[in-house]
């Protein structure tokens, strides 16, 4: 089932691909999964986070139930700290503790995808001045 499935989807993209319409429509698609939002209110404070897929969906969802000890221990950070969020993912607490407790928030993440949404969470939350984010790469010298 999940193969046919998978083969009906590659062959309806390719099948959109062939004219200018159908680039057009798989455009629009692509579109408009990318800029959907999901807002979010934790503690009478209110988040936007980007929701392309549903891992960013279900992230969101559950902002408030998922880690209630990290928000905790946000909210109980000194005004004005610095905080390095090392493995920020899409950024959910690195926006929370810019937001919420003022702090300058330093946030390092591996994966490139995940680094997209954290940037598009960042801006989506106007923290651009107050979280930077960074793509950390680590080169083996191992053979």
């Amino acid at each position: 089932m999940k193969s046919a499935a998978k083969r009906f989807l590659s062959s309806s993209v390719r099948a959109l691909a062939d004219n200018s319409v159908g680039r057009y429509l798989y455009g629009q698609i692509i579109n408009s999964a990318l800029t959907r939002v999901q807002r979010v209110v934790h503690g009478g404070t209110d988040l936007m986070f980007s929701v392309p897929n549903a891992l960013s969906q279900f992230r969101a969802d559950t902002f408030s139930t998922k880690e209630p000890e990290t928000l905790e221990w946000l909210d109980r950070m000194p005004r004005g700290s610095v905080l390095w969020d090392i493995g920020a993912n899409v950024g959910l607490y690195a926006c929370y503790a810019a937001k919420v407790r003022g702090c300058r928030v330093f946030a390092f993440e591996l994966s490139v995808f995940n680094l997209e949404l954290l940037a598009r969470n960042i801006f989506l939350n106007r923290l651009t001045d107050s979280l930077r984010s960074c793509r950390c790469h680590f080169q083996s010298n191992s053979r």
